[in-house]
This record gives structure tokens, sequence and C-alpha cells, in this order.
């Protein structure tokens, strides 16, 4: 028997007054299907790099989130900081409501600033993209959060130099 699915029947007995013989009345099956929820990602990890003398500018990349079920799917889509979504031009988030529709497919910007740590070292910053089935809004607490994309930024000042002399 599939695990998704159930079959009931829901049996309704009607008494005439002052009896204690019953009647069925309604005989009803019930039949449901649970579909779970599946985000899909196209790809494990996400990785971003800068070196001295590379433009400064924050570098964003497209994600493609693939919701293959039959039923729109709420998630809130979260990512560690250093890290952030761009919901529009000059806004950002670490955590993102959106519906997916049915078989369909939605685009996250995660976006990453090289110089949010104001030092002059090299340095490798981790995070993860995470989601979360249902809206932080509508249903903060009662599902578990899910990594989904590993993301790497990888920092490099050079710190020698030499010369050809």
């Amino acid at each position: 028997k599939d695990l998704a699915s159930i079959e009931e029947t829901i049996l309704c007995y009607s008494c005439a007054a002052n009896t204690v013989k019953q009647k069925l009345a309604h005989k009803i099956r019930l039949f449901a299907k649970f579909i779970q929820p599946s985000i899909i990602a196209p790809t494990k990890t996400v990785d971003f790099s800068w070196s001295l003398g590379e433009d400064t500018a924050t570098q964003t990349t497209a994600i493609q989130l693939t919701n293959p079920s039959q039923l729109d799917t709420p998630i809130t889509v979260m990512v560690e900081f250093p890290f952030f979504v761009v919901i529009s031009e000059g806004n950002t988030a670490q955590e993102v409501d959106i519906v997916i529709e049915a078989e369909n497919t939605a685009n996250v910007l995660v976006g990453y600033d090289p110089l949010w740590k104001h030092d002059r070292f090299s340095r490798v910053d981790k995070g993860a993209l995470s989601i979360k089935y249902g809206s932080a809004s509508t249903n903060p607490s009662t599902s578990s959060t899910i990594p989904l994309i590993d993301i790497t930024a990888i920092i490099f000042y050079p710190n020698i130099s030499f010369s050809s002399q």
C-alpha cells in the first residue's frame, strides 16, 4: 500500500427517537493522496572568488529552484552571512518567502560582497543556502530547515611580490 495515500470509509448512523436501533444513513468513501514537497536545485555548490585588483562590486549568481510536485509550494529561502539574497536593486535579505508554482521553477539571486570585511587578509567564507517549507510569516517554527546548496567565497590578497631585478 502506498504510504502517501489513504483510503477511509466514514459511516453515519441515525437513530429514531426513543429507540436504540441504529440505521445506516450514509456511507462515504474517502481517498486522499499526500504529495511531499521537494524543491530541487541544479547544483550542490556555488563558488565566488575575488583577487586584489579585480572589480570590487558585489558578486551575484542566479540559482534556479525547481518544484516538480503537482502543488504550488511556499518556501522560505535562507542564506548565511556574509551571503545574501538579492530581492531587488539595492534591496537584500538573509531570508525571503517565495511560492514556486506547481511543476515550475523560480530564480533566486544570491549575492556576496567580497569587501564586507575591511581587512587585507586572504580568507575563505563559507555558508549555505537552505530552505524551509512554508513561509516564515505564516509558519515560523513548525518545519525544519533543509540545507540545499553549500556556498564558498575565496578572497585572495597576495602578501608578497617578486621583482624581476
